[in-house]
């Protein structure tokens, strides 16, 4: 039996109708896809905030790779950018999944070199496959 490959998706709450595609898509059968989406509406800095960061400090620590649902103002959202500099900060390989090529790019990614592709259900499938592979190479033995 192929091993489970775990790839969180990062996403602003506007954005869930398409990381429910992403979701359905996935890559492949050994790919689990999981995302969080219970911090809607809590402020980043509130004290509700540290129990919300704890569950997901989890959740990317499991993750091999973190695929990053890329909307018209996700780079403007401050639990996606903790959630990606938390991510940048456990060397997890990131993908950024690009609804409209126009959008802006969240600082986090770009800094981190993270790889970039169209949403576009082919494209998708390509870019988990191979940053699973990548991912997989970066964790820690």
């Amino acid at each position: 039996m192929l091993p489970v490959h775990r790839i969180f998706v990062i996403f602003e709450a506007d954005d869930a109708a398409s990381v429910a595609h992403v979701d359905a898509w996935g890559a492949n059968q050994n790919d689990d896809l999981a995302t969080y989406n219970r911090r809607g509406g809590v402020p980043i800095d509130s004290s509700t905030a540290e129990s919300i960061k704890r569950a997901l400090r989890d959740k990317i620590d499991r993750a091999i790779v973190l695929v990053c649902v890329i909307g018209a103002t996700t780079s403007q959202d401050p639990w996606v950018n903790w959630e990606l500099d938390y991510a940048k900060s456990t060397g997890k390989y990131l993908l950024g999944v690009l609804l409209d090529p126009d959008n802006t790019k969240p600082r986090a990614l770009v800094e981190a070199g993270a790889v970039f592709t169209s949403y576009d259900e082919a494209d998708i499938k390509e870019a988990i496959g191979s940053a699973v592979i990548l991912g997989a190479l970066r964790r820690p033995s």
